[in-house]
This record gives C-alpha cells, structure tokens and sequence, in this order.
C-alpha cells in the first residue's frame, strides 16, 4: 500500500541519509544551534550550513528536472511514495469551513479525494489537512 501524506507543512518522513547524518544532532547536539548559550552555539558550529544547503538545492534539482520534463505527473509517483495520508481519517479545514472523511488517493491533478463524511468524494486542491489520531489530533 502507498503512504501520501499532506500535512508536509507540520512533519515530513525524512529520507535515510538525513536520519544518519543528523543523529549526532539527535544525540549529543541538541541544543538550539540559534541560542546565544555556548551548548546550542556548539550545535550550529557543527552544522555545515553550506553542505545541507548544497544537498537539498541538489535534491531540489532532481525533482524539479524531472517536474520540467514531465509536469507534475512526473513527480506525483515519487510524492505518493512518501505520503501518509492515504487511508486515513482527515479533517479538512479551508476557506468555506471544515470537514471530516477518509483520505482516498491523489488525482491526477495532485488533489487530494477524500470521502467526505456523509457525501461523496471531495478534490481538495487547497486548506489544512490533518490526520485524526497522530500527534495529537483529534
């Protein structure tokens, strides 16, 4: 079963090479690398700002070569990989107020369907969506 998931605005799944190169982050180095307090000013020193800006602008550049090549069907494969939306309970929130369904599949379009409670299936193309039951939601 895909995972998509599009709550990316509060967490995203983080890819295994970045777990790796931040568990001295997670285990020695804590500290809030913007504080002025000499543990969270050794966490910034460690950080090679340059190196992670390097990376993601290198990951960025794969998808938007493979966006430019094929539009947003072409990245839609690799976005419903990592999501984890699909499947559950979701509240929608947006301009014209909120609901509640399950969380059905991702258009073509990139829109979220969603069985709405007590109606049919609903494109979401904009608002908050949240997973009910994770990290606090309910």
């Amino acid at each position: 079963m895909k995972t998509i998931y599009f709550d990316n605005n509060a967490t995203t799944q983080v890819a295994p090479e970045v777990t790796e190169a931040m568990l001295p982050f997670f285990r020695e180095l804590w500290g809030n690398p913007s504080s002025m307090h000499a543990f969270g000013a050794a966490a910034g020193r460690a950080l090679d700002r340059a190196e992670v800006v390097a990376r993601f602008l290198e990951a960025f550049e794969r998808y938007y070569d493979l966006w430019a090549g094929g539009g947003a069907q072409a990245i839609l494969p690799a976005y419903a990989e990592r999501c984890v939306t699909l499947g559950s309970r979701v509240r929608v929130a947006g301009l014209n107020g909120s609901f509640e369904g399950q969380a059905l599949r991702v258009a073509p379009d990139g829109s979220l369907v969603v069985l709405r409670d007590g109606a049919g299936e609903v494109s979401v193309r904009a608002g908050d969506v949240s997973v009910r039951g994770v990290m606090g939601y309910v």
